[in-house]
């Protein structure tokens, strides 16, 4: 393919696993083409055996072309079949393999690709590449039987050849200049379209802000910009395209008459031809016509298939500094403590968000987090799970630097607690069971119980087989939070991180949350951020956090008389704490 087509030969790889049903497609096209061939011979003599009245030789060649075209549809169907099993698999791994990758991306990466980004890829693009090598590969085929019938006509008679050799030529030119203008086009249209649906997706995703906000003008004004300019692109790419196909079509009705007139009015009355070749090459010129749109077919699909294979390689082989990088250590046993030592850290280089970070927490401990928003406590838990990588200091488990532990070694003994957490479109008990997938239905139901969720799910229609609906939209706030307090008990690893996950509950269940925390810190680190500030009387340790820094730590009771920010900012806890409970009981 050379070098111009460096992302397609990046594929191969892929095609690898079905060389033996690719070999078998190609053997069965080939049949099928030169069975094909075999149509204008038979019709033809069923023409000239029809005027010279033998009727029953032109019936033999009629069965021989009745037979002809059974023999086809059966090698055809069998060639359709094998590109149906083969484009399917493609696409599957395709698709898996860009998720799989797209998932070893970091998170800065993701949330600036933006999800039409990665949909455009996933579907469109892994659609076009998964049936390039199929498509050329039946188009080589055509064009090889074309290009033999076409030599065959320019031994029988070379005049006729030269006519058919100079139209393909200029079909075959202007189809170039079609192809380019198109595949230009495409690029725009493909950027355009992801922007789009990424808009799309907000605007689904967003719903309940839209309508709250009565933003709903606002939001189709942009969804408005967006269409307006894919549907202009696309419009004027199909104008084009449709011209270009009418201009293709009179130079083709331009090469029929040419090779009527020459062959009825030059070379038949002079005998220089037969006229059972005449109707052999006339019954045949379509299948010439296909030459061209072979070779620009094949044009296409490589041009196309290079712009697919380009996009998706923006996330097969994305960059190294796009990627979670993870060592090769792994833990002898659980994690026993966490250190942070002179830690720095800024999503970029404008403003530090952590600031000379030193902390530490260990098994059997409830370490709480304080400070107003933006403080900078969520990112601590963000370093903790290598969504972003400290700039300067050390982070430490067990005494090992955290970018020399493997992936499993850190999330598979950490786990996050979100505010808002993601709830899939599936069952109460699949949603559970996602932090565990090997775990029992009975110890699903033991963390919704524990989480005090189970009493709510036995009340919804079908129990825990309830489909939760698109991002848990038949649940309250409350109810996601605990449903994420499930998961991470069922998860059971040895560090929970609690990033105002009881935001939402109300009093009473708020209580019993609280009072889990402190049974689950009998066996692991339990860090836990809150603006409801009533779980901080019961923290071992509590850390206060301002513009990054750390300005006071200790224990509630002693921050509550030394520390005048820390007494402020538990005062308008409480407050907002009365004031939530108040809006629940309304």
């Amino acid at each position: 393919m050379g070098k111009r087509y460096e992302n397609l030969k990046s594929l191969r790889t892929f095609y690898r696993p079905y060389r033996g049903r690719l070999a078998a497609y190609i053997g069965l096209s080939l049949l099928s083409a030169a069975v094909v061939l075999t149509y204008p011979f038979l019709s033809s003599n069923i023409i000239v055996e029809f005027t010279a009245e033998k009727f029953g030789l032109m019936a033999k060649y009629a069965v021989a072309l009745f037979l002809a075209v059974i023999l086809w549809a059966a090698l055809n169907f069998a060639a359709e079949f094998l590109y149906t099993r083969i484009s399917a698999g493609l696409f599957r791994d395709f698709r898996h393999a860009q998720a799989w990758r797209m998932l070893r991306l970091k998170l800065p990466f993701i949330y600036s690709a933006g999800s039409g980004y990665f949909s455009e890829r996933f579907f469109d693009d892994s659609k076009e590449a998964c049936v390039l090598f199929l498509d050329n590969a039946e188009a080589i085929v055509q064009l090889f039987a074309n290009l033999t019938f076409i030599a065959y006509i320019s031994v029988l008679q070379w005049q006729l050849g030269l006519i058919l050799v100079f139209g393909v030529a200029v079909i075959v030119f202007t189809e170039y200049f079609r192809v380019t203008r198109l595949l230009k086009n495409k690029r725009m249209m493909k950027r355009a379209n992801e922007r789009t649906k990424a808009n799309e997706n907000e605007l689904f995703k967003g719903i309940k802000e839209i309508k709250g906000m009565n933003g709903a003008a606002a939001a189709m004004a942009r969804h408005r910009s967006l269409t307006e300019n894919y549907a202009a692109l696309k419009s004027r790419r199909e104008l084009f395209d449709k011209g270009m196909t009418k201009t293709v079509a009179v130079i083709k009705a331009a090469l029929e008459l040419l090779l009527l007139l020459i062959a009825g009015l030059y070379l038949v009355p002079r005998g220089q031809i037969e006229v059972l070749a005449a109707l052999v090459v006339y019954n045949y010129r379509g299948n010439i016509y296909d030459l061209v749109n072979g070779v620009a077919r094949l044009r296409s699909n490589f041009e196309n298939g290079e712009l697919a294979a380009k996009r998706m390689n923006d996330i097969l082989a994305a960059p190294k500094e796009s990627t979670d990088v993870f060592g090769d250590r792994e833990l002898s046993g659980s994690i026993e403590t966490i250190e942070f030592k002179n830690v720095a850290f800024g999503y970029d280089d404008s403003r530090k968000v952590l600031k000379d970070i030193d902390l530490s927490a260990g098994k059997n401990s409830l370490v709480g987090f304080v400070g107003k928003s933006g403080s900078g406590k969520s990112t601590i838990f963000s370093l903790l799970l290598r969504y972003f990588n400290h700039q300067s200091g050390d982070i430490l488990i067990n005494g090992v630097p955290i970018g020399e532990l493997s992936e499993p070694a850190v999330r598979g003994h950490i786990t996050p607690v979100l505010q808002d957490p993601y709830i899939f479109n599936e069952t109460v008990m699949d949603n559970v069971r996602f932090a565990r997938p090997d775990a029992s239905d009975a110890e699903v139901i033991e963390a919704c119980r524990a989480a005090q969720l189970h009493d709510e799910i036995m009340e919804m229609e079908r129990g825990y087989e309830t489909m939760i609906g698109e991002s848990g939209s038949n649940l309250s706030g409350g109810q996601k939070q605990r449903m994420e307090i499930a998961r991470a008990i069922l998860k059971n690893t040895d560090v929970i991180l609690f990033d105002e996950a009881t935001s939402a509950l109300d009093k009473a269940n708020l209580t019993r949350i609280n009072d889990l925390l402190l049974e689950l810190k009998k066996t692991k680190i339990v860090l836990v951020i809150a603006h409801r500030l009533n779980i901080m009387r019961r923290c071992d340790e509590v850390f206060v956090l301002d513009d990054g820094e750390i300005i006071a730590r200790g224990a509630h009771k002693d921050l509550i008389e030394t520390c005048d920010y820390y007494k402020t900012l538990f005062k308008r806890g409480e407050a907002a704490a009365v004031a939530a409970q108040l809006q629940t009981n309304e």
